[in-house]
């Protein structure tokens, strides 16, 4: 402990002032072109220019930087307590997030995931990558639905942006530390302010150590700790009275045993030792779920870093234009052991990858009087490389003499994407407006994989290109001050896919057909926000994965098919009620159904799954990590104190009904409706200084964040998500 004190100590001791957390910093070129808003209200970008979140005709939610930090959420799966219809799991340390159903189900590398992320405008590609990134952050937005006409990456099930605090001409930052339960030490710190005439800076790190929630009795070692490191830089430059140019990187590592599978149960029990269908690892598995009885260590070892540089420039009182370049690098390099137990087998995964991505984006932007529009255009330039081997010793860093590998798939990818698209929208009257938006994209893809198992040494060179046309149109209309109604058709589109290592063909592309319709409500003087949003999509060659045992059955095969259609429809509710002063209540629920229309696969589950599969319908089954019904109630209370400062009191309540795993809706892979209940109290001074006692999941509910079946040794296995948890943090703010 004294160790990952010290670190956290050191890392924080450089940067000793610090800014609000809850702040809405703006960068200096943009402070005099942002809009006032109503009281209350957000100002979001979501549509490529500054407006309110109340006046944005789309489902979007806005999550402001007080919600985010150790007692609210540190990566991207706490979204999924927050925002309506948002579920959010992890599978061999690689993000799943579904928005309304739709997400990507897969731990190989090659397979874009249907919710795009982006930090600044720039697009975070590959899921494995989608963890980091959650530090001084000014906020972020989550789009639901498919958004082609104003993003440069293809999205199906919606968009994560990321918004980080920018540098500004006045000195400001912030410092704090936490320690909590499992011996957690979370430093974070930034500083931001004017270097010289015309260029401001600013510089955030966070460092986190934790214990493991569960240990491995057979070695001694931590299952599920953190040890990451995380550090941004931005640097302004004013080149002009209307011209500025904003460089940035970002550094995410992270070198612990998180992630870990754990054993849930053997999908064919009783079966004779020798029989295809007996599980592996059977009569040495851990007796407490939170660990992991392995003969080897779990590990979790990630870097990835990216730089981005945005040319802002104003051309004249009309037009605007903007240049976001972006390179971004990563490597990922975890060991797992696939039959999550004691006894020796052929079965620990170095499921190695790395890559780099390029994307260049030209925004040129119109607004009159009546009339604001986009028009852009998008490069993507993506290598991805994959190593996957299962054996006794696996892995790259391991000396060839001493490698045991049993089965080895691996190969590389390369993706190329070119895209324009615009949007438009015009008010024909002071309560009546039109968009129109379209996008047009050209991308391909090809691959080289190799597979080798026991049968044999197998190539494959997969490929092809693909060419989709995506309109969307929408209507806008407010009867009345702090009354918006509208309604949205559009399309969506995401390129066909290549699994690196994998002998699959290519997928055809997923695409959705999307009809959209809400209200938003300003109400009661701004003492009532309330939102409802309705839709109905249908998606044509669903992209859905699954493992299963090779004809041998020696191996594994991660196989991804397109389902032939699936249709989604629900609600969304967002409301806030300030009713005194101080006081706020905050309600986000939504209702999903979400099922195949048209669907026959063979499910690895089944006891009869051994080579030729039966084939089945799953016409009718719930689409993966698709709850019916979310649900997030959160009040928040702040009284004011004689001596200057404040005490400020939190709560919510995180509701989310039964989850499938898997396609085949087997009761075995699902997670049972769960509820989890967070707090905090939090005592501001007048100096700026706070302290704030915060837990998670009070009661200490067990749940699973995923299930994965590993059909050849025929096994379920889970991740977990995080006990209770429980800690104090204390900030200054400059």
């Amino acid at each position: 402990m004294g160790k990952r004190l010290a670190s956290a100590m050191l890392c924080a001791a450089g940067i000793s002032i610090a800014a609000p957390v809850y702040a809405q910093d703006k960068a200096v070129t943009q402070q005099n072109t942002m809009p006032e808003a109503e009281a209350g209200d957000i100002i979001v970008t979501a549509q490529k220019r500054a407006q309110g979140l109340q006046d944005v005709p789309i489902a979007v939610s806005a999550i402001g930087g007080d919600l985010i930090g150790p007692s609210g959420t540190n990566d991207v799966s706490g979204l999924g307590s927050i925002v309506p219809n948002v579920s959010v799991g992890t599978q061999f340390g690689i993000a799943q997030i579904f928005i309304r159903g739709v997400g990507l189900d897969n731990v190989f590398v090659g397979a874009d995931p249907s919710v795009a992320m982006h930090v600044d405008g720039a697009v975070i590609s590959q899921s494995i990558n989608q963890l980091g990134s959650f530090f001084d952050l000014e906020r972020v937005e989550v789009l639901r639905g498919p958004q082609g006409t104003l993003y440069g990456r293809n999205s199906t099930g919606g968009v994560i942006n990321l918004i980080t605090r920018k540098p500004t001409n006045d000195l400001n930052g912030y410092i704090r530390m936490t320690y909590g339960n499992y011996d957690q030490i979370v430093g974070e710190a930034a500083v931001g302010g004017p270097i010289t005439n015309g260029v401001q800076a600013r510089l955030a790190i966070r460092t986190e150590d934790r214990s493991g929630f569960g240990r491995n009795p057979r070695i001694g070692t931590d299952i599920d700790d953190a040890n990451k490191r995380s550090i941004r830089a931005l640097v302004n430059f004013d080149l002009g009275p209307d011209v500025s140019f904003l460089l940035s990187g970002e550094l995410h590592h992270e070198d612990d045993a998180a992630y870990g599978l754990h054993f849930k149960e053997v999908s064919f029990p009783s079966q004779p030792v020798g029989s295809p269908l007996y599980g592996l690892g059977q009569g040495g598995y851990a007796t407490d779920i939170r660990d992991i009885a392995s003969e080897g260590p779990i590990r979790n070892k990630r870097q990835t870093w990216s730089v981005t540089g945005t040319f802002d420039a104003e051309l004249n009182e009309l037009l605007s234009l903007k240049s976001i370049t972006n390179y971004r690098k990563f490597y990922n390099n975890p060991l797992q052991d696939l039959d999550a137990s004691a006894v020796q087998n052929p079965t620990r995964q170095n499921n190695y990858s790395r890559g780099h991505q390029f994307s260049q984006e030209l925004q040129l932007s119109l607004s009159t009087e009546r009339l604001n529009a986009l028009v852009s255009a998008f490069y993507f330039d993506e290598y991805l490389f994959g190593d996957n081997q299962i054996g006794l010793n696996p892995g790259i860093d391991v000396a060839p003499a001493q490698q045991s590998v049993r089965v080895r798939f691996m190969g590389d990818v390369n993706i190329r994407s070119a895209a324009v698209f615009g949007q438009a929208t015009y008010e024909l009257t002071d309560q009546l407006s039109l968009t129109a938006g379209a996008r047009y994209t050209h991308e391909k893809r090809t691959g080289n994989s190799t597979t080798i198992n026991p049968g044999g040494t197998f190539l494959s060179s997969p490929g092809g290109s693909f060419d989709n046309f995506s309109p969307r149109l929408s209507i806008e209309w407010r009867p009345v001050r702090g009354v918006l109604a509208f309604g949205t058709y559009s399309k969506g589109f995401k390129s066909g896919i290549i699994l690196a290592g994998q002998l699959n063909p290519i997928l055809r592309p997923e695409t959705v057909e999307n009809w959209e319709g809400g209200l938003k409500t300003t109400l009661l003087g701004n003492m009532l926000t309330f939102n409802l949003t309705g839709f109905r999509s249908t998606f044509t060659d669903l992209q859905v994965g699954k493992s299963v045992p090779s004809a041998s059955g020696t191996s594994i095969n991660t196989i991804f098919e397109n389902a032939a259609s699936a249709k989604t429809w629900g609600i969304e509710l967002e409301t806030t009620l300030r009713p005194a002063k101080g006081l706020s209540l905050t309600a986000a629920g939504g209702y999903l159904d979400a099922k195949f229309d048209d669907y026959s696969s063979s499910n690895p589950l089944e006891l009869d799954q051994t080579p030729p599969s039966p084939v089945r319908s799953l016409k009718g089954n719930r689409l993966v990590q698709a709850p019916e019904w979310t649900m997030n109630l959160r009040g928040n209370y702040v009284t004011d104190l004689p001596s200057g400062g404040d005490i400020t009191l939190s709560a919510d309540v995180d509701y989310k009904s039964k989850i499938y795993f898997t396609p085949f809706n087997d009761e075995r892979a699902s997670q049972s409706g769960r509820t989890v209940v967070n707090g905090s109290v939090t005592y501001r001074m007048p100096s700026n200084i706070s302290v704030s006692l915060w837990a998670k999941n009070i009661f200490d509910k067990t749940f699973y964040s995923t299930n994965y079946v590993i059909a050849t040794s025929r096994l379920i296995l889970a991740t977990y998500a995080p006990p209770r948890t429980y800690g104090i943090t204390a900030g200054l703010e400059f």
